[in-house]
């Protein structure tokens, strides 16, 4: 339920819970106001530019990896919105007939009636969650386990963006526009959540509050904002006071990112390789860091963010996640186009990028294409055949490079990947190697993968 609660003061009842006594039933609640509350708030997010701000934010990171569960959906606005920016959601809400209320609504979105502290869905499910205004009806000695909840069904680096009143109040309400209710509305200090988050398994990104808009609007407390992450490995100490702390897992790669392009590609390598700092995320650190040197070395200037994504994200066609059993390289430059369009690089930069990508393999310099793409095919070399490649780099520089990235498990993970290629797509490889323009001949040679 994304709970509003504007203008309760003026048309309810209320008073703070004083004890545990008092019933908290936000199943009954939501089916008794579900058809008023979806007259009210549905469209709200016209009225809430800040709240859209960071909706389409959290659009352009995940559009391109997989779905996404609006938890607490209410009247489904939130998820349309976001179906209405390119992202594939499902909209769940413990309120049977809220659900009716938003299939109404928003006929083409899917819906479940489900508790959030049990969702009906398999590990690793969802690439993100939103969950505005939802965990304000969890008492606090459960939002932690509510938040574990949500990391079960993430999967590893997926992100989640929830909304709260900040405060230290719990409301409670036994009428409601008119209807007899039973419902709790949880304030949380921003600090406060984000320790919650912690102990539950997330690295925060960003965690940002706003005044409240005018009374017409919404409710006048102050918002609480953040997005966060699910951490891939974490270990968890006991802090100051008691709660714990997560100390998320982090690598080399995330000591390059300093831009949101840049963490989309780790997190989408991320996603695809089903881990932190593992073999092929190295391999693609190495290739960046061997890039960074040639042109430092021979006096080339580079687009650092382009340079880095393209390194993040060359490979990236092996995997499910990009793969549609069509040349690696090919899936890899499509997967990236969707991936970085949403950044408003202008066309040359976002197509050096993804030339890069595509002509990684190619046996010809591709240098008259892009100092980046043609960096990227020799760092790639350098990279995985260091006895007969070095274009210049020293023997002292490349295994300190190698000392501090170790290359293990490189070699069993290119092998892997290349078998997966010939059981999937074998007539697909030899074009791995030809240029882009004579793929459509390569296909009719070599027959449909």
């Amino acid at each position: 339920m994304a709970a509003n609660v504007r203008s309760h003061e003026r048309e309810s009842r209320s008073q703070t819970r004083m004890s545990d006594q008092t019933i908290h039933d936000p199943l009954a609640s939501y089916d008794a106001v579900a058809d008023e509350y979806a007259s009210r708030i549905a469209a709200e997010l016209q009225h809430k530019p800040f709240d859209r701000q960071l909706l389409d934010q959290f659009a352009d990171r995940v559009r391109a990896l997989g779905a996404v569960a609006d938890i607490g959906c209410g009247p489904g606005h939130v998820g349309r919105y976001l179906l209405d920016r390119g992202v594939r959601v499902v909209g769940i809400d413990l309120s049977s007939r809220m659900i009716q209320c938003a299939r109404r609504l928003n006929p083409t979105m899917e819906f479940q009636q489900a508790d959030m502290t049990a969702l009906p869905s398999a590990d690793a499910t969802w690439e993100g969650i939103v969950a505005f205004y939802s965990l304000i009806h969890v008492p606090q000695d459960r939002v932690v386990a509510a938040l574990r909840e949500f990391r079960r069904v993430l999967r590893p680096r997926g992100l989640l963006l929830v909304a709260f009143h900040i405060g230290a109040d719990v409301v409670h309400l036994d009428e409601w526009w008119g209807h007899r209710v039973a419902v709790d509305f949880v304030f949380f200090r921003s600090d406060e959540m984000e320790s919650y988050l912690a102990a539950a398994g997330f690295e925060v990104e960003l965690a940002t509050e706003r005044d409240p808009y005018p009374p017409e609007v919404e409710h006048q407390s102050r918002r609480g904002y953040i997005l966060a992450r699910a951490a891939t490995t974490a270990r968890s100490r006991p802090t100051s006071n008691g709660r714990a702390r997560t100390e998320p897992r982090s690598s080399a790669a995330d000591d390059e990112v300093s831009t949101a392009a840049e963490r989309a590609s780790l997190d989408a390598l991320r996603r695809a390789t089903g881990g932190v700092d593992t073999a092929m995320e190295r391999h693609c650190v190495r290739v960046f860091l061997i890039i960074e040197r040639i042109a430092a070395d021979q006096g080339i200037a580079i687009d650092r963010e382009v340079a880095l994504c393209a390194s993040y994200l060359f490979e990236i066609g092996a995997y499910p996640l990009a793969s549609t059993r069509d040349v690696y390289t090919s899936d890899g430059r499509r997967f990236a186009k969707r991936l970085l369009e949403p950044f408003g690089w202008p066309e040359t930069r976002l197509h050096l990028c993804l030339d890069a990508i595509e002509r990684h393999h190619q046996l010809r310099s591709q240098h008259h294409r892009g100092a980046e793409v043609e960096l990227l095919r020799r760092a790639d070399l350098v990279d995985a055949f260091p006895a007969f490649f070095r274009f210049g780099l020293s023997r002292a520089w490349l295994a300190d490079l190698f000392r501090r990235l170790p290359r293990r498990g490189l070699y069993s993970t290119i092998l892997s990947g290349v078998g997966a290629m010939l059981r999937e797509r074998p007539a697909t490889i030899p074009r791995i190697f030809l240029s882009p323009r004579h793929n459509v001949q390569a296909e009719q040679f070599f027959g449909d993968a």
